[in-house]
């Protein structure tokens, strides 16, 4: 063995090792990397980021991208970009912003957390532009992605979803998004900003939270304010929301797309507490406490022609309360503040509000929307409203379709409700009431409900509601208008599911004057109409009144020079009516408006009472035009049925003038006078001076003094006809003779003389019959045919008037029979004399003039005899006597006594040749 010495020997380098690691040159190293980092973060980065988004977005979007600046500080692990810009393929700019900065902190490591000092975000610029309703710029963008986008990577086992993350500082600044849409047919453009964020502690990590704020300003200094807290992992944020002052005037080009309105005006005002959280089973919570909703100065206007339609100075919801899963919806209160709202009805009658309603969907669209609904019925909400408020509102109706257009304002209008939900068969009370510009006033109490159908069960009440605005409706069909009138009711309304609409109470009408257009005339009057009660029922169409109390109701009655009357021509002809969906003889007898009798409406009347009533009646068609007044009427009608031929019993009674009477008594079909009639009407103590105009134009001569009493039965059973007329005058002095084209010629001062009795009185019985059916037919013409009969034969036949006076039936009175050739009267003939002489004195005005008339053929023979007997016996000297026979003249001694006369008077004539 041979031993060797090591310690003094050189040492050899260590395997491997060289000496660039050695001494001085580790830092040397160090300071080369710190170099390498610096150039790499402070100058490569910057190029390499840029032209990495540059192409990727390129590639991928098929845009341009651009930046002004990046800048990489790598010591403070923190990036800055400037002036992005992100251009469509239009070359319209989709994005950008002014300033992107994050600071990346390295205690990433020790918290296993990304973990970044500040993220903000400066002047952020945003284009959502909508060309048509399934193509937009997003649209477009997205779809390139898609297209161009290789395919994902499979999910790793190890993806568990969100990554841990912190931000402890999140901003955004002075952000802007435009949107525009060219979908409507005018184009909504509406600029939002500047929106400002800031979020503390957003972070992913579990049990802890952040706090955050959000701003938007909108234009017209409305704003969106977010405070709160977000947790990322798992989801859940709480805190306050606040939108203030939102302009809904942008609104307006999509209103235009689906209904015909021009303009909208509003600001919307909303804040909540809110609690949003992801359930386990992917489902989320959210709560809204304290939800407020308002909207201001709202002002809508449209439809054709174009009108301001809706105005309302405020709009709110309080203290609304939401939860979700569990679908509810509550609000303590709405009030509406001061709405006005002006609807109406066209020229064709369509109502103005319709123009609002959607356009209906084709038949099988209707029909699979009903199938989706049916298959996929989702749980509903619960709805409730604890109080509905509307105060100070207006609402004007204006009825185009006439002319001049009526109109109804209400003002003062005052809405309450209580307890609106949307469970079925749940009541709300509801009370509403208002005040109408032309007078009167009204108020609607009772409870309500929506579901499962609408019903309603609660009192309505009218006080002092003016009628002169029904004046255009009355005045478009006839030539009348209402010049006063007012009109009270106490009204029950009945409403449910399963049973009909009923309307039921009772009502009032005062003061009414309807006036004749034509002449500016009363017409029609009354101080007050009074019915108790009223009832009906939709589905009978039976209206029920009770008594028909009218106090002082007042008429005019006129016959005109033409003989028409004032009621003639009241009625305007020729106005359109609604124009029915199908012609009344194309429906079915047991349709609605076919012939069905059951479907007829049926009125029934309890009576109508008449106090104090008055009528003027006037015929100008006379020659001397007449007028009388009725007044102090009273009197009653009983039950009228419109369908029962039962009649009605009449009863009136009025003063005629200043002290006549007029009563009618009997019964009548009201509704069908000519089916039945019967009768009596009686006039007493008229004034015959008063009745002059109607002796000028029958008789041709005035009335200076008279009273007349007339006792009058009508009788119609079909129209047939069978009138008595009794008519009694009283002291009647007929006056001067007067020119009438239409009068008799009559002695009509024989006839009075005749008629009138010992003690002034005129009786006639005029009975009148005759077919009502007839159209030639009136009444007024077949009493005066009647009377001009009936003198005519009183005048024709005196005597046989007189002889009735004392039962004689004929016309013997006229008559005395004188025998041939002589004065003296037969026993008979003198008895004759004597029934005369009685029937005269029941007539004191009537003197006979007795004539003495002779018939050639037998008084002549008689008398030219008794003048030869007289010769003959007087040269025989003997008394000539009437008695004598004519025998005697054939005796000798009187023979030579006539051939002696004979010889004389004719010398020339032998007796031989006779």
């Amino acid at each position: 063995m041979t031993a060797t010495k090591t310690g003094n020997m050189p040492k050899e380098p260590a395997a491997g090792k060289t000496g660039w690691f050695t001494g001085h040159r580790k830092w040397a190293w160090l300071a080369a990397l710190l170099v390498i980092y610096t150039l790499t973060g402070f100058f490569m980065l910057p190029l390499l980021l840029e032209k990495l988004v540059v192409d990727k977005v390129r590639q991928d979007l098929g845009r341009e991208a651009s930046f002004q600046k990046i800048e990489v500080n790598p010591y403070q692990l923190a990036l800055r970009a400037h002036g992005f810009e992100l251009t469509d393929t239009d070359g319209a700019k989709l994005a950008g912003f002014d300033q992107f900065y994050v600071n990346f902190e390295a205690s990433s490591l020790f918290r296993w957390a990304w973990t970044f000092q500040q993220v903000s975000l400066d002047g952020l610029d945003l284009l959502i532009e909508r060309f048509e309703p399934a193509d937009s710029r997003l649209g477009r963008l997205l779809s390139d992605l898609q297209a161009n986008q290789q395919q994902p990577d499979a999910e790793t086992p190890g993806d568990k979803g969100i990554p841990p993350l912190l931000i402890q500082e999140l901003r955004l600044g002075n952000g802007r998004l435009r949107i525009r849409d060219q979908v409507p047919q005018d184009t909504a453009s509406l600029d939002i900003g500047p929106i400002d964020v800031s979020i503390l502690e957003l972070n992913t990590l579990p049990d802890r939270f952040g706090q955050q704020t959000v701003t938007v300003q909108f234009p017209d200094q409305s704003s969106l304010e977010w405070q709160g807290n977000i947790d990322l992992q798992p989801f859940q944020s709480e805190g306050t929301l606040a939108l203030s002052n939102l302009q809904l005037a942008p609104a307006i080009a999509y209103l235009k797309a689906v209904m015909p309105i021009d303009s909208l005006a509003a600001a919307l005002s909303t804040s909540t507490h809110y609690r949003l959280s992801a359930e386990t089973d992917g489902g989320w919570s959210i709560e809204l406490d304290e939800l407020q909703l308002e909207v201001t100065d709202v002002s809508v206007a449209g439809l054709s022609p174009a009108t301001e339609i809706l105005t309302a100075s405020r709009l709110a919801l309080t203290n609304g309360v939401l939860r979700y899963p569990e679908k509810s919806l509550t609000f303590e209160m709405a009030e509406i503040d001061a709405p006005a709202a002006r609807t109406w009805l066209d020229e064709n009658r369509k109502f103005s509000l319709l123009q609002l309603r959607p356009e209906q969907p084709a038949a099988g669209d209707h029909t699979a929307s009903a199938d989706q609904a049916t298959d996929a019925a989702p749980d509903p909400w619960s709805f409730e409203l604890r109080r509905l408020q509307l105060a100070d509102g207006t609402v004007e109706f204006s009825d185009r379709s006439i002319s001049p257009p009526g109109l109804v304002s209400i003002n003062l209008l005052r809405l309450t409700a209580e307890g609106i939900n949307n469970m079925a068969g749940h009541d709300i009370p509801v009370s509403l009431a208002g005040e109408l510009d032309q007078g009167g006033s009204f108020e609607i109490s009772g409870n309500a409900a929506i579901l499962p159908s609408t019903a309603f069960i609660g009192t309505a009440t009218l006080n002092d509601i003016a009628l002169v605005p029904a004046q255009p409706y009355l005045g478009t069909y006839s030539a009348m208008s209402i010049a006063s009138g007012a009109l009270d009711a106490q009204i029950e309304i009945s409403l449910a599911p399963e049973s009909p609409l009923s309307v039921a109470g009772s009502t009032m009408v005062r003061e009414l004057a309807v006036t004749d257009t034509r002449r500016d005339e009363s017409l029609v009057a009354w101080q007050q109409l009074e019915i108790d009660r009223f009832e009906w029922v939709a589905d009978t169409s039976i209206l029920q009144l009770s008594l028909l109390s009218f106090d002082q109701p007042y008429g005019r009655f006129r016959i005109n020079e033409d003989q028409s009357t004032n009621l003639s021509g009241l009625l305007i002809e020729g106005q359109p009516a609604a124009e029915p969906d199908a012609e009344p003889d194309d429906l079915p007898d047991d349709e609605p408006g076919g012939q069905n009798p059951a479907e007829q409406p049926v009125i029934v009347i309890g009576g109508i009472s008449v106090s104090d009533g008055s009528l003027d009646f006037a015929d100008l068609s006379l020659p001397l035009q007449f007028a009388t007044k009725i007044s102090d009427m009273d009197g009653s009608i009983s039950t009228i049925d419109s369908s029962s031929t039962e009649p009605a019993n009449i009863r009136l009674e009025g003063q005629v003038d200043e002290f006549g009477l007029a009563r009618i008594e009997g019964s009548m079909a009201v509704l069908d006078p000519i089916g039945h009639t019967d009768v009596s009407v009686e006039f007493r103590n008229l004034l015959m001076s008063n009745l002059s105009p109607y002796t000028v134009k029958f008789a041709g001569r005035e009335i200076d003094q008279g009273k007349l009493d007339l006792d009058l039965g009508y009788s119609i059973e079909q129209g047939r006809l069978d009138a008595t007329n009794s008519v009694v005058l009283s002291d009647l002095v007929i006056g001067d003779q007067v020119e009438s084209p239409e009068a008799t010629n009559l002695p009509l001062d024989l006839a009075v003389a005749l008629l009138k009795d010992s003690e002034g009185v005129i009786k006639l019985d005029l009975p009148v019959t005759g077919d009502v059916n007839n159209p030639e037919f009136k009444i007024s013409g077949v009493v005066m045919q009647a009377i001009a009969t009936v003198l005519t034969k009183i005048v024709s036949a005196p005597f046989r008037l007189l002889g009735s006076l004392i039962g004689i039936d004929s016309e013997d009175l006229g008559q005395f029979q004188f025998l041939a050739g002589r004065s003296d009267l037969t026993p008979p003939e003198l008895e004759k004399v004597q029934q005369l002489q009685a029937a005269l004195q029941q007539r004191p005005e009537l003197n006979v003039e007795i004539t003495g008339p002779y018939d050639p053929l037998l008084d002549v023979p008689k008398l030219q005899y008794f003048r030869l007997r007289d010769e003959v016996l007087t040269r025989l000297g003997q008394q000539a006597t009437e008695q004598a026979e004519e025998i005697e003249m054939l005796d000798d001694e009187i023979r030579s006594v006539l051939e002696d006369l004979f010889k004389q008077r004719f010398p020339q004539t032998p007796l031989d040749s006779i």
